[in-house]
């Protein structure tokens, strides 16, 4: 049981479930490996990210048709085209996959997608709930089972989700406010908006009870309570209840009635009831229960039972929020916050801010642009209703909604659930937009995220609006042949809606052919990287470890060995482990098993804690106190030194990191520089600094990796 409550720190879940099911077949080549089982089945479930964008596509431009005419299904069809088009056109940033099959992310990514497109195929749905019921719970359940499987497999997947409720709560707030002049004034409207809000409330509810499901197969693992996730969940539950209770008792009508000449009655009611004070609600929530837990954390978690307990503070997330503490204090201009941790992560590149080499692509088959015009397009009309005035309601509106309430219910249905579904699609593209320029490894949501949104410009309804709207800005900008023609209106309203259909259907077209053209040249470039993955190096290595004796009786059964977590984590996979431990390779009787200090899994403290002793190699600290650490505290018989990263990188070689924990030592030689001498890497010969402390046992000339042995002093 104690073996098993460690896997709160592993995301093991996915290699465990593929490990059972490479079992079932029995081969000696192919899928029968074990190393192409892993890679096959990775590649097949990037595959479902294309039919979740389908869908999603698809069910995007539905939603934007008001009439299920031919021309419509076409532009459907259209709408689940084109976030296909996109995403292999800018097929290198949309993924990694295909270079990094076996990142975490990869397992969780397409379920994300997935249940995203349940998603939004749940809360577009204009059926009543009891016609629903059915295939609501069919359509819940599957949407539950994804979401779990997505939580489960990633440990970024919490913070993923928690922006998705963010935008679902924004996107209905900005949907009801910016439709005023629609007020659900009979009762069949306000069912259409309270349907919309129980479905929300249902999603909201499932997320809360996939939650703690996670929490339990995870073995408790604390990141996903100190992620915000839970924080944010209760916080919009509670702004639905009261959104629930603030439509139950609005009655626009009894405002209208009261309205004066003043500018600002309807829109400045309608905006703080339905906008500013359901979000004002989540933000304050929020802060105050993170505020709360963060006081709670400090007296509840008192079982500290790894190493030492004044480094284990229970604070697994807190050097995410570092990392954003630091990117954020670049992009304000404030004097930078720097840690030992964020600067190993900014230090990658992938952990950059985003560079122009990302965009580039994007920018040559204009996805960045078809995505800027498909913003411009929703915010169009929804800023212009947020912030305009309708005086002529107080007069006309009375008429209209009494005697045609069954059309104006109709419409009032359709237009809510299509400015929900489209500012749900812009405003998660928003937020994954900030995350990729501050992270620009996060451009794996970023990409496929504008390609979905792409499919807004399969909607018909948006166009023509924008046209119209345009039309009564700039005069008669569409229909300036009709000055000459007759004042037949029913012929102008003919003419006018082909003449903007040619349009729509121009810019459609045109747009589709540049990004098909550009794609296949990007397709093509990708196709012709061809070549075998070959790390000699490496693999000199790895046979160096397995040639090793078994340990002498009485020590114990495993060597241990500490180095950099890229490389540990390739020998975890290659080398034999001994029992208890899972391994994929098999232990032979004269091989000792191996066991490592630490690995690239970063999300714990007490493993950031391991990986700061175990990098100590790198240190400024006297060689006595680095060997203790490694002697008597990690217990480690050997270490891995890569001389690369010991000169110094502009404040990213790992001297220079252990500079910020270590001030007082600033300016000393590293322990690492003394194994940059030239007699160490050619003849093999331990430096004098280190000795009798530690000796060299092997070195790569080549990639200036040497390998110490922690010797026993008595």
């Amino acid at each position: 049981m104690a073996n098993l409550s460690q896997l709160r720190k592993l995301d093991v879940i996915p290699s465990n479930q593929l490990k059972i099911s490479s079992n079932s077949i029995i081969s000696c080549d192919g899928s029968g490996e074990p190393p192409y089982f892993y890679a096959n089945s990775v590649f097949i479930l990037s595959g479902l990210v294309l039919f979740g964008l389908t869908y999603s596509g698809w069910f995007v431009a539905k939603i934007g048709s008001l009439n299920q005419s031919k021309t419509d299904h076409i532009l459907q069809l259209i709408g689940g085209f084109l976030p296909i088009l996109a995403y292999f056109s800018n097929h290198r940033e949309a993924t990694r996959v295909q270079w990094t099959p076996p990142l975490r992310e990869h397992f969780a990514y397409p379920f994300f997608i997935l249940q995203q497109s349940f998603l939004l195929g749940y809360l577009g749905s204009n059926q009543m709930l009891q016609s629903y019921r059915g295939k609501s719970f069919i359509s819940l359940t599957v949407f539950c089972v994804l979401l779990l499987i997505c939580q489960i497999s990633w440990q970024f997947s919490q913070f993923a989700l928690l922006t998705q409720i963010i935008s679902i709560i924004c996107a209905f707030c900005l949907s009801l406010s910016s439709n005023t002049h629609l007020s659900p004034s009979s009762n069949r409207q306000k069912l259409v908006i309270l349907s919309l809000l129980f479905k929300i409330k249902q999603i909201i509810w499932i997320h809360l009870i996939v939650f703690n499901l996670s929490f339990i197969l995870q073995f408790g693992n604390r990141l996903l309570l100190q992620s915000g996730y839970l924080f944010i969940l209760l916080s919009s539950l509670l702004s639905v209840y009261i959104l629930q209770k603030l439509i139950n008792t609005y009655d626009p009508m009894i405002i209208k009635k009261k309205e004066v000449s003043t500018r600002s009655s309807i829109m400045n009611i309608t905006f703080i009831r339905f906008l500013c004070l359901p979000l004002l609600i989540v933000c304050l929530c929020t802060i105050g229960l993170s505020l709360l837990f963060s006081v709670f954390s400090k007296y509840a978690f008192n079982h500290n039972d790894d190493l030492n307990s004044n480094h284990n503070n229970n604070n697994d997330g807190g050097h995410i929020w570092d990392l954003l503490k630091h990117k954020l204090t670049i992009f304000f201009g404030i004097t930078i916050y720097k840690t030992f941790h964020t600067m190993l992560y900014i230090c990658a590149p992938e952990f950059d801010f985003i560079n122009w080499a990302t965009l580039k692509q994007p920018l040559e088959t204009g996805l960045i642009y078809g995505s800027i015009l498909v913003c411009f397009i929703v915010s169009f009309k929804l800023f212009k209703n947020l912030f305009s005035y309708h005086h002529h309601l107080s007069v006309t509106v009375n008429n209209h909604l009494f005697n045609n309430n069954n059309l104006s219910s109709c419409e009032y249905s359709f237009k809510i659930l299509r400015d929900f579904i489209s500012l749900l699609v812009i405003i998660q593209l928003a937020i994954f937009t900030i995350m990729a320029v501050l992270i620009m490894r996060l451009k794996l949501f970023w990409t496929p995220q504008m390609c979905l949104s792409l499919a807004i410009l399969a909607q018909s309804t948006r166009w023509f609006e924008m046209f119209h709207a345009l039309k009564s800005l700039g005069g008669r900008m569409f229909c300036s042949s009709s000055l000459n023609s007759p004042r037949d209106p029913e012929k102008m309203t003919r003419r006018l809606f082909w003449f903007h259909r040619v349009i729509y259907a121009t810019i459609l077209v045109l747009f589709i052919a540049f990004m098909a053209g550009r794609g296949l040249e990007n397709l093509k470039s990708e196709w012709s990287i061809q070549g075998s993955f070959s790390a000699y190096e490496s693999e000199i290595l790895i046979n160096w470890f397995r040639s090793l004796p078994q340990k002498r009786e009485g020590s114990s059964l495993s060597w241990i060995i500490s180095g950099p977590m890229s490389l540990l984590g390739n020998l975890r996979l290659t080398l034999p482990a001994s029992a208890p431990y899972p391994s994929t390779q098999i232990v032979s009787l004269n091989e000792s098993g191996f066991a490592f200090t630490n690995h690239p899994h970063y999300e714990n403290t007490i493993l950031r804690y391991r990986t700061v002793l175990a990098y100590g190699i790198y240190s400024r600290k006297p060689v006595h106190d680095v060997w203790h650490t490694y002697r008597h505290i990690l217990k480690t018989d050997f270490v891995i030194v890569e001389t690369h990263t010991c000169p110094s990188r502009g404040g990213c070689s790992k001297p220079e990191l252990f500079d910020l924990l270590d001030t007082n030592l600033a300016g000393r030689p590293a322990l690492c520089e003394s194994l940059m001498n030239i007699q160490v890497l050619k003849a093999g010969r331990t430096p004098s600094t280190l000795e009798p402390y530690f000796t060299v046992v092997y070195v790569e000339l080549y990639t200036g990796r040497v390998v110490l042995y922690v010797n026993k002093l008595t």
